[in-house]
């Protein structure tokens, strides 16, 4: 077992002991690893969702993880919308943080199909509810419908401004009160926090929570739904 509280040495023993956990769960660990080692792949898919091991980013990805598991205590969503499995990751999170929790994901990578039935499988039950296809259509839009109300919103797909402006107004037409932006700050370089920005100047949402982490991994921008 890896310890991963060094990276986080301000935080709690309970917040301690949970990420690492999470971190050495055996969904993330062992044969698992491949569908989060995203840099070599052997399908296309290039990113690797909301935890990365590799030596260059792992201290980020753990303090991205407390982060996410503080939020997660903090607001005690029972179903969420997300747009991006990609290794589920986010699922293992909210499932190991919270017990009681349902993710309604898309993904349009079809391996991750394989991946939601081995989570669900795991747990014994339908934790993970997958839409195969693009977040950034209609049909996706119209198939979040089915299964309001949300309490939470993840945003962890493509991160250009244009996708992302889509995603989120996806979360803010299904009145989803609170949407967590991955990939999203200051100086992290996607269109997710132009998007985001964009968004707040029109009055549809409110910056409300950062998690100030300058890097890609653990980057997290949370925002209040002003239309819900």
């Amino acid at each position: 077992m890896t310890d991963y509280s060094k990276f986080i040495s301000d935080e709690s023993t309970e917040i301690k002991a949970l990420v690492n956990n999470i971190l050495n769960h055996s969904l993330l660990n062992g044969d698992n690893r491949k569908w989060v080692n995203h840099r070599n792949r052997e399908f296309d898919c290039t990113d690797g969702g909301c935890i990365d091991f590799y030596e260059d980013t792992i201290k980020h990805s753990t303090m991205g993880v407390a982060y996410i598991v503080k939020l997660l205590q903090k607001y005690k969503p029972k179903r969420i919308m997300e747009v991006g499995m990609n290794a589920g990751s986010f699922s293992i999170i909210a499932k190991l943080t919270l017990g009681d929790v349902k993710v309604y994901t898309v993904d349009r990578v079809w391996e991750f199909t394989e991946r939601a039935k081995q989570i669900n499988e795991f747990f014994g039950e339908n934790l993970i509810t997958l839409f195969h296809g693009s977040s950034d259509t209609q049909e996706f839009r119209n198939w979040t419908n089915n299964f309001t109300p949300y309490d939470f919103a993840w945003i962890d797909g493509n991160h250009t401004e244009e996708t992302s402006t889509f995603d989120i107004e996806t979360a803010i037409i299904n009145k989803v009160p609170l949407i967590g932006c991955d990939d999203c700050g200051p100086v992290i370089p996607t269109g997710v926090w132009d998007s985001v920005n964009k968004l707040s100047d029109r009055g549809l949402v409110e910056i409300i929570s950062e998690s100030k982490i300058e890097s890609v991994v653990g980057a997290i921008t949370i925002l209040k739904n002003l239309r819900k």
